[in-house]
């Protein structure tokens, strides 16, 4: 199977409850690697990603 848009990459979804304390150091590395790569979203989507990381890094291990 290919990976996303043909490039050979796979998406792999990890719920939260496989990594709880680390999901917020997760989204971000995930994040970060992708800007690097060439995402480009929209600002309202990264505020969205952003306020995730900062929503998962309140919540208590």
């Amino acid at each position: 199977m290919p990976g996303a848009g043909g490039l050979g990459r796979r998406i792999i979804p990890v719920r939260r409850d496989v990594i709880p304390a680390r999901a917020a150091d997760y989204i971000e590395i995930v994040a970060n690697a992708l800007l690097e790569r060439g995402w480009k979203p929209s600002h309202d989507h990264l505020l969205a990603v952003m306020s995730r990381v900062r929503a998962a890094r309140r919540r208590p291990p």
